[in-house]
């Protein structure tokens, strides 16, 4: 399975996308409206013929029926071998990944990023997928593209949350990664947010971003192997995307600050190393919690992640910053201790409402939380750290236009 992922800039007046096909169909993200004209009209002035479909972005247009509506309204204007693009964030992008997969049981596919989300994570995988009623991605596929065609300057006027979803699927792979990349990040961060990924320090943190995530999809693009260092927070995102209705990345920060507290509780993660990731979580003004967020919704998603990874959990967990080691099972005792300690940190002491008795009992099972095993059990018998080869990461201060995975 090869596919292209290329960085540029100007993509509007490249022609990237126009070279690939001489009739295309584009989808087009409803907050991206504006990049969608700008790439129909640099089509137009090259002759090639187009169409544009325009889509409400969001979690919400991952539907059968906007599936069956868009793979309806494409066939009744397509042959075979046109290419469908996709103009958008991230949601959009995995609709349109499945529309292009369905069609004549594969149609050429081209993605442009727009927001910092698809840039880094749902743009350059193979991975799409819809929702079914509250089940999160429940129906999907694994669909290369021919091109991912980046360009930052596309996320330029990203709403703050937007930007703020995208930061924490960096964070993620920075977290995993640790050293050089971490310590860009935690510096960086508040900038980014600031320029809209459009200062100096965004190519670089980008860079290696995609690098990291490559790095660990290459080996396993199709996820044969279900013990994977980067589902890393992404326990809580089904729930937390479909019944608070938080953008994925922000539902991924979340879940990220309560692996941090779990691994904290457990004796794995030191103190100051917990602190210190989940300031950098505050730093961009990213929810540690939510109101929704109980032991109870944990528990539930535990026993759907499992389902899912055929019985086992393989539960990613951030054992210091720099070292994630994927646990086959979970503490349950610790968990419900972290969700409580994260809801005093995140929601603060005056609006946590809980069982103060079972708090109580989690609380005496559970040693305080510095480095360091728990009593009676090493820290290889929670789980096996998976270090998967990773391309050569590019220089810093490669100029645009150079790199292409």
């Amino acid at each position: 399975m090869e596919y292209t992922i290329r960085e540029s800039s100007g993509l509007s007046h490249r022609d990237d996308i126009a070279e690939l096909a001489g009739r295309q169909h584009l989808i087009v993200d409803s907050g991206a409206a504006h990049h969608g004209r700008e790439l129909a009209r640099r089509l137009a002035e090259r002759g090639i013929v187009h169409r544009v479909y325009p889509v409400r972005g969001g979690e919400g247009c991952k539907t059968l029926p906007e599936l069956q509506r868009l793979c309806d309204e494409i066939q009744l204007r397509a042959q075979r071998r046109d290419l469908v693009v996709v103009v958008g964030g991230g949601a959009v992008t995995d609709l349109a990944r499945c529309v292009a997969a369905w069609l004549w049981k594969g149609m050429p596919l081209a993605i442009v990023p727009t927001t910092p989300t698809a840039y880094v994570d749902a743009g350059i995988g193979v991975k799409g997928a819809v929702n079914r009623d509250d089940r999160k991605n429940s129906i999907g596929v694994y669909y290369p593209p021919l091109l991912v065609a980046l360009d930052l300057g596309l996320l330029r006027g990203c709403p703050a949350d937007v930007l703020r979803a995208g930061l924490m699927e960096v964070m993620k792979m920075a977290l995993i990664d640790g050293g050089r990349f971490w310590e860009l990040y935690e510096r960086s961060s508040p900038g980014l947010l600031a320029t809209g990924f459009q200062g100096p320090d965004a190519l670089p943190v980008t860079r290696a971003a995609i690098t990291s995530m490559l790095g660990h999809l290459q080996p396993n693009l199709r996820e044969h192997e279900l013990s994977r260092p980067v589902d890393l927070g992404h326990l809580l995102v089904g729930p937390l995307e479909m019944r608070a209705l938080l953008p994925h990345g922000l539902a991924v920060g979340i879940d990220l600050a309560l692996m941090l507290e779990y691994a904290a509780v457990l004796g794995l993660l030191a103190e100051d190393e917990r602190d210190r990731a989940q300031d950098t979580i505050r730093a961009v003004g990213a929810p540690l919690c939510h109101e929704l967020l109980t032991p109870e919704l944990v528990q539930g998603a535990i026993e759907d992640t499992r389902r899912q990874r055929d019985g086992v959990l393989n539960l990613p967990v951030p054992e210091r910053i720099g070292t994630v080691r994927v646990h086959p099972h979970v503490d349950g005792a610790a968990m419900r201790e972290a969700v409580l300690r994260l809801r005093v940190r995140g929601l603060g002491a005056s609006t946590v409402a809980v069982d103060t008795a079972s708090a109580t009992t989690a609380r005496s099972t559970v040693p305080a939380g510095r480095a360091g095993s728990r009593p009676g059990r090493s820290p290889a018998q929670h789980g096996r750290q998976c270090q998967p080869t990773r391309p050569a990461r590019p220089a810093d201060n490669e100029q645009s236009d150079g790199p292409q995975w």
